[in-house]
Formats: structure tokens, C-alpha cells, sequence
């Protein structure tokens, strides 16, 4: 994972390619299906196609739900 620091903004990046799916294609699965929005790394150049982007900007309990769900959804795409 990479972690940077902006704005006193946390995120964390993290590669989804094992999934099949390109980043953006994660990135819409998992708001349309988990209902957790996060963003897809192309958007922030070459170095991070293939990641998704998450946001720390969620209280504590809000965010391991959200972390609970992707995993819920990158287990699904490995299971196929």
C-alpha cells in the first residue's frame, strides 16, 4: 500500500489488478454493488493504474465497514 499525506488528508492506494477488473471498473462495482465509494488510481497518473484510491476521511467504525465491504467484494471477484 501507499499512504500519502496532503491537506492533512489521509489515503491509502491499494492494486485491485488480481480482481480482473481494471481500477474504474472496481471503483463502479463497489459503489453500485458495497455502496463504498472510492476513486480509481488512473486518475492520478501512470504510477497508480490498476490501484484504487481510499480516502481515511470516515470515523473509525464507519471505516472498517467500508473495509469490510471491499474485501467482501474483492472475495467475490477472486471466488469467480
Amino acid at each position: 500500500h501507499k499512504e500519502y499525506r496532503r491537506q492533512r488528508q489521509m489515503c491509502i492506494e491499494t492494486d485491485v489488478r488480481r480482481t480482473g477488473l481494471g481500477a474504474q471498473a472496481f471503483a463502479e462495482r463497489l459503489l453500485e454493488g458495497y455502496g463504498v465509494s472510492v476513486l480509481a488510481g488512473e486518475a492520478f497518473g501512470p504510477s497508480v493504474v490498476g490501484h484504487i484510491r481510499i480516502a481515511l476521511v470516515l470515523d473509525r467504525e464507519r471505516l472498517a465497514e467500508a473495509c469490510r465491504r471491499i474485501a467482501q467484494c474483492t472475495a467475490q471477484l477472486l471466488a469467480l
